[in-house]
């Protein structure tokens, strides 16, 4: 940390040779006799020499820190030049705080006009950097004032803040800091946030209007509905605009989302996803709708999204077909009734696995296609979370080969309008239904009376279109009732022709999450193996070890799987290891520099001997006597292929590999059904064979 100044850290005048001091009191002395003060000598040279280049002032230039030192160090001349200093140093940083406030930077924020953009594009790390760049001797003394040199900060136009992927990191890391270095760095990190908040009151200060950071404070805790009385308190601090203010721009915003909601949803080539939004209220006082005053309140939630990849409005005209292929249209000749039996055929005969080379009998194992992913798993566990040799070959490591990949590219989305409407029945999911086409100014025209749009103009025609709804599996069996139900209305629109729906990804993975649950933790002979699942998560949640087995939100349970399938990957890594090379960790096989070769060639041995499915089958081993098995070891390779089902999910979403994806289908359907989950199993099923039989090739 910084220290203040001394004496030593300032430029003295050296001691002077006594010829050199006689002279000048010679000098001095002439002068006083002829009546000329010394201070009426340097200014004079001050005045006289304008030329940079002239020797007088140029000496005067090399030498005026050490004059200013004399000076302040003096204690006759302190008196006179410390309130100058003072006033100077006022002006120069008051002049500083005032560019600060200047519109051209950007800060001003009027609330009556706000945008969301404003709010959406709005990142302090910008306002840092722009503040530091306006006021940098500014920003240099509130560093120094809280304790830190500026010279040995990291530069600010490079500062990033910490976030949840630097905790991940620190979690697995295996490099060694001290407590006091970890605690510097995290206070040289947000540092600059609080100097940034500073500067914006000393900027408001000068002009009322420079408001952009206490604007967006304002507004955040409006929409995390935080206490008036709070908001009130930031207000005098400075830190926040007037609650009017917020009522404002809440107004502003609310008008022109709705605008652009409209405006991307009247493109047609747009699907939307909507769920449950579940707001528990405190209160007393009894009520009709909530006789025992429990306060929770059930609306709805909905989201826009833009379509991508090339889809067209000739790829969504497909209303009529679909109505004439629909299982509730019973007059059709051509309804097409579920069969999950060929459905799930038709699933088992999706992607096939490609033609295996003639394998040698001292060849390496030649793995399918689910056997080579496993085999990445397994070396980018090693090459992340192993020894830090390993590091290395991290840009080496090619990614699996996609099954069928669709391109990745950034997804525009709107968030709609959250709407006061149950979802819990089937006419609450059709009225928000129709009330999500309503804000998008989406219906039909022609219907009596007449639905406008917010924008108050009829909506655009969709009756020879399809529109894709997205959610989770309780809306997708309450639309599948109300397809039923509105069958016999007249026209497309009242009969829902336009709705196809889609079960989220999201809520398949959430499902697989709580499958491995219900087969690896919550049953109680399953959490008694020592080297189970349940144990190795209590080891890594000593605190909540209890709480996992019931209560386990779904963050916990995505977070626990991934690190018991790394400590379980580690410890085959570990175990195959000392079996081939008779070395007993890690870091020992690690001196022996071995190639990434030989790494792909223990993964890939490590998958037939470490993980059902690939080269063990755990059926043919329950016909063995007791005494010839070894039930650890067949609950851990079992356990293995449970987690790395749930990896190459998790992984295909990411990297959008839709037949890798389809192809995890295969093992998750006959999951849901073994872990009691038979309602998921059937409807993922039923989408399938809508998604394999009903819709036409140009909209799947």
């Amino acid at each position: 940390m910084s220290m203040p100044p001394s004496r030593t850290s300032i430029i003295l005048p050296a001691a002077m040779d006594p010829h050199r001091a006689r002279v000048l009191q010679t000098t001095l002395e002439y002068l006083q006799h002829l009546d000329i003060p010394l201070s009426a000598l340097v200014l004079y040279a001050l005045q006289q020499y304008r030329d940079p280049a002239h020797p007088i002032l140029v000496d005067l230039v090399r030498h005026t820190t050490s004059i200013a030192a004399s000076l302040y160090y003096n204690e006759a001349t302190k008196i006179n030049l410390y309130p100058w200093i003072l006033q100077t140093a006022r002006i120069h940083y008051g002049d500083a705080a005032h560019s600060l406030s200047l519109r051209e930077n950007g800060w001003h924020f009027n609330a009556g006009k706000t945008h969301p953009n404003q709010v959406r594009d709005f990142h302090i790390e910008d306002m840092i950097a722009g503040m530091y760049r306006a006021a940098p001797e500014l920003w240099a003394l509130f560093q120094n004032l809280f304790g830190f040199d500026p010279e040995e900060l990291p530069p600010v136009e490079k500062e990033v803040l910490l976030d949840e992927d630097d905790a991940d990191e620190d979690y697995w890391s295996s490099e060694p800091t001290s407590a006091i270095e970890a605690d510097r760095a995290r206070r040289a990190r947000f540092i600059n946030i609080k100097i940034a908040m500073i500067l914006s009151v000393l900027a408001q200060g000068r002009d009322p209007h420079c408001n952009a950071l206490q604007s967006i404070v304002g507004i955040f805790c409006r929409a995390c509905n935080a206490p008036e009385k709070l908001m009130k308190v930031l207000l005098r601090m400075g830190v926040s605009i007037s609650l009017e203010s917020v009522r404002r721009a809440t107004l502003s915003m609310s008008a022109k989302s709705s605008e652009s909601i409209e405006s991307v949803g009247r493109s047609l080539l747009v699907s939307f996803g909507f769920d449950n939004l579940d707001i528990l209220i405190k209160t007393l006082v009894p009520t009709v709708d909530d006789p025992h005053a429990r306060g929770m309140l059930h609306l709805t939630s909905a989201t826009m999204f833009r379509l991508a990849h090339g889809v067209t409005l000739d790829d969504l005209r497909c209303s009529d077909l679909l109505w004439e292929r629909s299982e509730y249209n019973i007059q059709s000749p051509h309804r097409i009734v579920f069969d999950p039996t060929a459905t799930m055929e038709r699933l088992l005969s999706l992607h096939p696995e490609p033609m295996m080379p003639e394998q040698s009998s001292d060849s390496a194992p030649a793995l399918s296609r689910r056997g080579q992913f496993r085999s990445w798993v397994f070396q980018r566990t090693l090459v992340d979370h192993g020894p830090s040799f390993f590091r290395k070959y991290a840009d080496q490591l090619p990614d699996p080969q996609p099954v069928e990949q669709i391109p990745i590219t950034k997804l525009e989305q709107v968030p709609l309008r959250a709407m006061d409407i149950n979802l819990s029945t089937v006419a609450g999911n059709i009225k928000a239904i129709y009330e999500i086409l309503r804000q998008a100014g989406l219906g039909d025209p022609e219907t009596a009376p007449p639905v406008f749009s917010p924008s108050g103009n009829l909506p655009e025609d969709i009756s020879q279109l399809v529109i894709l709804f997205g959610g989770n599996l309780g809306t997708y069996e309450r639309v599948l009732s109300a397809l039923r139900r509105r069958s016999v209305e007249h026209t497309p629109y009242e009969r829902l022709q336009f709705m196809v729906f889609i079960l989220g990804l999201f809520h398949l993975k959430m499902a697989a999450a709580d499958t491995i649950w219900r087969l690896l933790v919550t049953p109680e002979g399953a959490r008694k193996d020592e080297t189970g699942f349940y144990k190795i998560a209590a080891k890594l949640r000593p605190n909540t070890s209890s709480h996992i087995i019931a209560n386990a939100k779904f963050r916990e349970q995505h977070e626990l799987i991934e690190h018991v399938g790394v400590i379980l990957r580690l410890d085959a890594w570990r175990t195959e290891v000392e079996r081939r090379t008779r070395l007993a960790t890690l870091e020992e096989w690690a001196e022996t520099k071995p190639s990434l070769a030989d790494i792909k060639e223990f993964a890939d041995q490590l998958v037939c001997d470490y993980v059902e499915g690939e080269g063990i089958n755990l059926f043919d081993l329950s016909l063995n006597p007791p005494s010839a098995r070894d039930s650890v070891h067949e609950n851990t390779i079992r356990t293995q292929h449970y987690l790395l089902m749930y990896t190459e999910l998790s992984y295909s979403m990411n990297a959008g590999d839709i037949g890798r994806i389809e192809a995890t289908y295969q093992v998750w359907i006959p999951l849901f059904r073994a872990a009691g989950k038979h309602k998921y199993g059937s409807r993922t099923l039923h989408f399938l064979h809508s998604l394999y039989f009903v819709y036409p090739e140009r909209l799947t």
